[in-house]
Parts: structure tokens; C-alpha cells; sequence
């Protein structure tokens, strides 16, 4: 299917260099809601430099999420967070996504997530407890450090916390406990 540029869908009227961006700011939902007046549920706008394809409603957003005909690229449209998550569910494409989804699966079905909230609970409150009260705390390392705790026992059974610190010294962040 030929892909649609981007003149044959609607755009809001907006100001030279800075777009759309400060109407945006300002409103975010009064903004979209007054083009999907105008213009019906997909429309461009200007944000910050970039333009941007909007798709206001559940419908429009079911289309492009369920994407039956295989049109429309969602590691094109997470690109932002490659570095974060490369090779991610999200950064991968028609088959290949399908595929890597259909092996996640079991990992969500309601048995498996009510365990992880179990487990996910007791580390929280465990973790709480233990935080220092009435002293420097770095809470962005402190969450990171549960985050990372959580996720190394929930999703890979490692309950060692000198493993779970290992693994977390290899993600993108170096850890500062």
C-alpha cells in the first residue's frame, strides 16, 4: 500500500518556528480537542520542531495499535527510545513484533502478574521500611535500585541483592546505590 504524505491529511494552522508548541503547552487537551472538531480524528500539528501526526479518539487509536493491515511502524513511532530499550516489543515491526509478542504472553496472563504483585508488594515495603528518615537521600538511585531488585526477582527469579546489584550495573545508568 502506497504510503499517504503528510499534505493529504489536515493540518492545524500554526506559527512560523514555533508550531503549534506553546498552544499545545498551554492546553494540551483543549488544543487536540479543537482540531478534532475542525478536522476530524487524524490531523498534523507542529510541536517543538517536529511535525506530528495526531490521532484523537479511541477508534483512530485502536486502528493504528491493532494495525490489522500491517501499515504502520511502531518502531518508527518509539524511535525516541531506542537507546533505552533497543530490540523492545515496542521497537519491533509486523511479524517480527507479533512473534516476540506471542512468547511474552504467558508472562501477562492474570496468574502471573497477581504473583508479581505479590512479590512486588513485599519488596516495596520492604525497601520502605529500610529507607533513611531525617537524612540525604537520593531517591531517584533509591527507586532505581528497587526498580532494578524488583525486576531481577519477579521476572528472573535472582534473589541474591550482590546479583541483582551486577545486573543492575549493566543497564544504561551506572548504579550509585
Amino acid at each position: 500500500m502506497p504510503a499517504t504524505t503528510n499534505a493529504t491529511i489536515p493540518a492545524a494552522p500554526a506559527w512560523p518556528v514555533v508550531g503549534n508548541s506553546l498552544e499545545i503547552v498551554r492546553d494540551c487537551y483543549g488544543f487536540h480537542g479543537k482540531q478534532f472538531a475542525r478536522f476530524g480524528s487524524v490531523y498534523r500539528s507542529q510541536f517543538f520542531g517536529a511535525e506530528r501526526v495526531n490521532l484523537y479518539g479511541a477508534d483512530a487509536v485502536e486502528t493504528v495499535l491493532m494495525d490489522k493491515n500491517g501499515i504502520f511502524s511502531s518502531k518508527s513511532g518509539w524511535s525516541m527510545v531506542e537507546g533505552l530499550f533497543g530490540g523492545g516489543l515496542m521497537l519491533r515491526d509486523f511479524s517480527d513484533h507479533r512473534a516476540h509478542r506471542r512468547m511474552l504472553q504467558p508472562a501477562f496472563r492474570a496468574g502471573a502478574m497477581r504473583d508479581y504483585l505479590s512479590h512486588m508488594s513485599r519488596e516495596v515495603e520492604a525497601r520502605l521500611d529500610a529507607w533513611p528518615v531525617g537524612q540525604e537521600f537520593r531517591f531517584f538511585w533509591q527507586v532505581r535500585a528497587l526498580t532494578l531488585s524488583i525486576a531481577s526477582r519477579v521476572f528472573m527469579g535472582i534473589e541474591d541483592e550482590a546479583e541483582c546489584k551486577r545486573l543492575g550495573a549493566l543497564f544504561l545508568l551506572p548504579s550509585h546505590g
